[in-house]
């Protein structure tokens, strides 16, 4: 007989501002957009999934609680969470199926009590791919058991309700320590302690440069959800930051344009 193990493949859009949506085409599926903000006057998204794979794929969905941790990563929630989106968002279809180059567009809604608090909310709008069910033919003569491996992609997308009187900000607190390669001889991230104020999100864009302004740490945007104050980021380095030894500058803008806000920056030296 013929058995097909799942392997599971979870991703998580948007986090930090990061968008893997090149993960998301490698397995078949897009989606976009990969991050959901409800303004505090917006109650209505329209988002699009397509199938980029050659094959049907099946989808349900589902709202989740992805809750950010101090070390800046993420986990579900187990119990209540004071933050969540969850009783305040619907969406329609619930599952979707899809055949090669098929796409099904996904309505997202708001709605907003009365009574409630200023300040913004989240979850994460889950895309848990279904088993579809297929024939595996006997291995030939020995009885043994033929084994397959089925590939599930869950993606996870963030739904963010932004409601009332709402302000979120990030202060830049400084570079931790930084070992330049690991006990396994891997390069080592570098991490960014950064301080979160206000009743929303903290948003802003980090960049690590030598004087002369070449990157020593990839460029990124970043999202620290209302539940941390303190949180330390990674960032990864590029080449040069094997061999770079001396003063560098990190910097805290608002965004990532060369016109954005600088909100404070830091001078730091590499060992």
């Amino acid at each position: 007989m013929g058995m097909k193990m799942p392997l599971i493949i979870y991703v998580l859009l948007g986090f930090f501002g990061l968008a893997f949506t090149p993960y998301a085409q490698n397995y078949g599926l897009v989606v976009a957009p990969t991050q959901l903000i409800f303004s505090p006057s917006q109650s209505v998204i329209t988002m699009n999934a397509l199938n980029r794979s050659d094959k049907r794929m099946q989808f349900s969905l589902a709202l989740s609680d992805e809750v950010m941790t101090p070390t800046g990563n993420v986990a579900t929630a187990t119990g209540a969470f004071a933050y969540s989106a969850r009783k305040l968002v619907r969406f329609t279809p619930s599952e979707i199926d899809l055949a090669p180059g098929e796409n099904q567009l996904v309505r997202v809604l708001v709605r907003r009590p009365a009574d409630l608090a200023a300040g913004d909310y989240h979850s994460h709008l889950m895309f848990e791919q279904q088993p579809i069910s297929a024939t595996v033919a006997p291995q030939a003569s020995t009885g043994g058991v033929k084994l397959g491996i089925n590939t599930m992609l869950t993606l996870g997308i963030p739904v963010i309700v932004q409601h009332g009187d709402f302000k979120g900000s990030l202060a830049l607190v400084g570079l931790a320590p930084w070992a330049r390669t690991l006990p396994n001889g891997k390069p080592s991230n570098f991490k960014i302690n950064l301080q979160r104020s206000g009743n929303a999100t903290g948003v802003g864009f980090l960049t690590l440069k030598t004087p002369t302004g070449a990157d020593l740490m990839m460029p990124r945007r970043v999202s620290v959800y209302r539940e941390v104050d303190a949180v330390s980021i990674s960032g990864n380095p590029t080449p040069l930051a094997a061999t770079y030894k001396g003063p560098a500058v990190l910097r805290l803008l608002a965004a990532p344009n060369a016109k954005a806000t600088l909100v404070k920056e830091i001078n730091v030296t590499l060992p």
